[in-house]
């Protein structure tokens, strides 16, 4: 055998090798669903929650009696966090549900449509969520359980190139 031949083979076993040997497997890093959750049953990110999707885990029911309602998004004209007076009084309305619900936490997350540069809708989407939070401060719900969050123009509730749907992004919503 040649010295040529013998040390292709002997670069080909070290190829077959190194690629034989297994990696440890990647852990992606823990999700709000890895963390313990209140109420009976398992704790969410538990064996039993494995290998369910994120929509199939049920919020446990609110303790019998205890005050419920939906909290509603508010909508913005283009390019601006103005709050309109419909704005207004929806954010009364879902004031009224805070407080009424001890103020709990809620991320209110500031939206844009798609027209303009990613930069420039994060920081108009961040506007639109600190106008909201403040309002809402102003009617009485804890400033400190309200915290605010920009989206921009990355979560639209739909792709339509027309004002109809565009209207529907430039929103800010509350969630609990």
């Amino acid at each position: 055998m040649s010295i040529a031949t013998a040390s292709r083979l002997t670069i080909a076993v070290l190829i077959v090798v190194g690629c034989a040997t297994s990696k440890p497997p990647v852990t992606p890093p823990p999700s709000a669903l890895d963390q313990p959750g209140q109420g009976s049953g398992p704790a969410t990110g538990s064996l039993a929650d494995r290998d369910r999707r994120p929509e199939d885990l049920v919020k446990p029911d609110p303790a019998p009696g205890a005050p419920t309602c939906a909290l509603k998004p508010v909508y913005f004209g283009f390019n601006q966090s103005v709050l309109s007076e419909e704005t207004r009084s929806t954010l009364r309305d879902n004031a009224s549900c805070l407080v009424k619900l001890g103020s709990p936490p809620v991320i209110i997350n500031g939206n844009c449509d798609e027209r303009g540069t990613s930069e420039y809708n994060l920081v108009l989407g961040l506007k639109r969520a600190e106008r909201t939070r403040q309002y809402l401060a102003d009617m009485g719900v804890s400033l400190s359980s309200l915290t605010v969050n920009t989206l921009g123009k990355e979560a639209p509730v739909c792709t339509e190139a027309n004002e109809a749907c565009w209207s529907r992004c430039r929103r800010a919503d509350l969630v609990r």
